[in-house]
């Protein structure tokens, strides 16, 4: 009888420095020109699911700003001015420009002479504040290397459109949403170890003879929002190369007594698992949790038929690495 002890999975991961003061910049920096009327200031980027959402703070507007304001009445041609948050291209592209949502709008009255200070007195009857934080979402998909967020505006009246763009014209105040930090995908991957059980030398009498297939998964904890994709790849270790990668056939450790034997890798359908190949793995759901990737693992004879040698009892141990990347 041979006795068969367990199989333990080893985790490879890369530990990546990360420098917390140059986040914290990131997050904090106001990409806006000296002197204009308010600042627009970053406060993080998170992931939702397929969307990402950038947060932004408004400040630095007062009431007392007696520079020229954007909502003109134009001697009574235009009644109402709309504010709203906004993306737009750098440095002033158009407001279409980013397939946005969360945008909010405040409408207030023109006036004949406006300043920004009245124009801010006029917003917080409407509901707007300094500081104010808000935030947009913008597909994960979208390249946001030249994206701006700000705010922008447009005047209308009984008998005349508008059109929304961003205020003061040519520098309005933006926030560069490439400059701010995305979380990193992760998870949580425990090693994973396995109980092969307990097996006799008759059921290993021919050459490519295999035990009963033992069930177990790698599990991933506490993923990511956001992660829809994993890659991972297993792959033999040192203390127990690999007999035939193709098959993800690996031998017994060292410290193993049985012969004749080795360890094979399958997948959910008992097919082998080649060592050193990228698989895929897609998560039920994108908003994050906990997942696992069912595997299962067997013994196989890999000692040829008729040699002088016979398939030995004893212990049978052996590893194999995994290595994950998430999307």
């Amino acid at each position: 009888m041979i006795t068969f002890a367990s199989f333990p999975s080893q985790l490879q991961y890369a530990k990546t420095s990360i420098n917390l003061t140059a986040i914290v910049l990131a997050l904090l920096v106001s990409l806006t020109t000296p002197a204009l009327a308010f600042t627009v200031l970053g406060a993080g980027a998170t992931r939702e699911g397929n969307m990402i959402r950038y947060s932004f703070i408004i400040s630095n507007w007062s009431t007392t700003d007696g520079t020229v304001g954007p909502c003109s009445s134009e001697s009574g041609r235009k009644t109402i001015c709309g504010i709203q948050t906004a993306t737009w291209k750098y440095p002033f592209g158009g407001t279409g420009a980013y397939p946005s949502s969360g945008t909010i709008e405040w409408k207030i009255r023109t006036r004949d002479n406006p300043t920004y200070g009245n124009m801010l007195e006029d917003l917080q009857r409407a509901g707007f504040y300094v500081p104010y934080r808000t935030s947009i979402l913008i597909p994960a998909s979208v390249d946001v290397s030249q994206a701006c967020a700000g705010l922008a505006y447009y005047t209308i009246g009984p008998s005349s459109g508008g059109v929304v763009q961003p205020f003061p014209y040519p520098n309005p105040p933006c926030l560069r949403l490439a400059s701010l930090q995305l979380p990193e995908l992760s998870c949580e991957t425990p090693d994973v170890q396995v109980e092969m059980g307990e097996h006799f030398t008759r059921d290993f009498a021919n050459y490519g003879d295999t035990s009963l297939p033992k069930a177990f998964s790698i599990k991933m904890n506490k993923c990511s929002n956001g992660l829809s994709t994993v890659k991972y790849s297993l792959s033999a270790n040192p203390t127990a190369p690999a007999v035939n990668a193709t098959q993800g056939i690996v031998s017994l450790n060292k410290n193993s007594t049985a012969q004749g034997i080795s360890l094979q890798v399958l997948d959910n359908n008992l097919q082998p698992i080649q060592l050193n190949k990228e698989y895929t793995f897609t998560p039920p759901t994108n908003t994050g949790g906990s997942f696992s990737i069912p595997m299962n693992a067997r013994y196989i004879r890999t000692l040829p038929n008729g040699g002088s040698s016979p398939v030995t009892a004893g212990t049978a141990n052996s590893e194999v690495a995994f290595v994950m990347s998430y999307l």
